[in-house]
């Protein structure tokens, strides 16, 4: 328990990898960090592609490219995403797009009353670099929010304690004055990083594609997590916060049938559900003191 809903899978491998690596050291190094200041997400390159193409993209029905629910990662989908972010009418709305978990259209029917529409990334930096825009904004709020609470709070019941060294403050000054086409050099996601890295380490590390730090929650909610998912969706936790049971529903059919990925959405319903139990559960247990 996290003390809050963490909408972020990753976190389970990042406790097992912590507590294996408990068993033989103290501290450890991590690389976080890296692909915030140093254009190491794909979103980043899917930005360059709209800044130069999204004008005619946007006018490519989505319905070309279906989503296809058995292969999140797949071509297909990738484009579906694509398209349906060049709509985007800021650069703002359009990253907005790429990073949520629930579309407007989404979370009005899960809690109907709330106002979406329109609402674009809080605090977007004024920049003219769409590119760069995304890098700041995520330095300042995706980096803290996410990925350092949930290394931190992975390691710490481990016992065990994360550098970053790419968190240098040196480094991350320097990095934090070159523009975005120079960080992606020949039109590569780290390509300055690569760059000089490759003067210190193997060609099979520097040139070896990125991979996600994920695991294949989407599988498990289909097959061995499926039944325990059901009953933490359903057991009348999300609906006592105000949530409509029925688009979770449709959600978690939609899902085990292979007609969508729901997979994150799934998750972060489930630590919702998970977090929802553990604050009633703690504030009967400080009534009764």
């Amino acid at each position: 328990q996290t003390g809050e809903p963490t909408a972020d899978s990753s976190l389970l491998p990042t406790y097992w990898v912590s507590r294996a690596a408990r068993q033989h050291v103290k501290v450890v190094l991590s690389g976080d960090g890296g692909d915030e200041w140093f254009a190491g997400y794909d979103r980043y390159h899917a930005l360059r592609v709209l800044d130069r193409h999204g004008w005619w993209l946007r006018h490519v029905p989505a319905s070309l490219t279906p989503p296809d629910g058995r292969r999140p990662d797949s071509t297909r989908n990738r484009l579906h995403r694509l398209f349906h972010a060049a709509r985007g009418r800021t650069p703002a709305a359009r990253y907005r797009s790429m990073v949520h978990l629930f579309r407007e259209e989404e979370i009005s029917r899960l809690c109907p009353g709330i106002e979406c529409e329109g609402v674009d990334m809080p605090r977007w930096p004024d920049c003219d670099d769409g590119v760069l825009a995304a890098m700041i904004w995520d330095r300042s709020h995706y980096l803290p929010f996410d990925i350092m609470r949930k290394v931190d709070r992975a390691a710490m019941p481990n016992a065990l304690e994360v550098r970053c060294p790419l968190l240098d403050t040196l480094l991350v000054e320097w990095a934090g004055r070159i523009s975005s086409r120079a960080l992606m050099h020949d039109k590569r996601l780290k390509g300055l990083l690569r760059q000089v890295a490759g003067k210190l380490l193997p060609d099979a590390i520097v040139q070896r594609r990125k991979k996600g730090f994920s695991v294949p929650i989407g599988r498990w909610f289909r097959d061995e997590l499926r039944q325990p998912l059901s009953e933490r969706l359903f057991d009348g936790g999300l609906t006592r916060l105000g949530l409509k049971r029925a688009p979770i529903d449709r959600m978690f059919e939609q899902h085990i049938h292979c007609q969508a990925d729901h997979s994150h959405r799934l998750f972060a319903l489930l630590t919702l559900s998970i977090w929802q139990d553990w604050l009633a559960t703690t504030s009967k247990a400080q009534a009764t003191e």
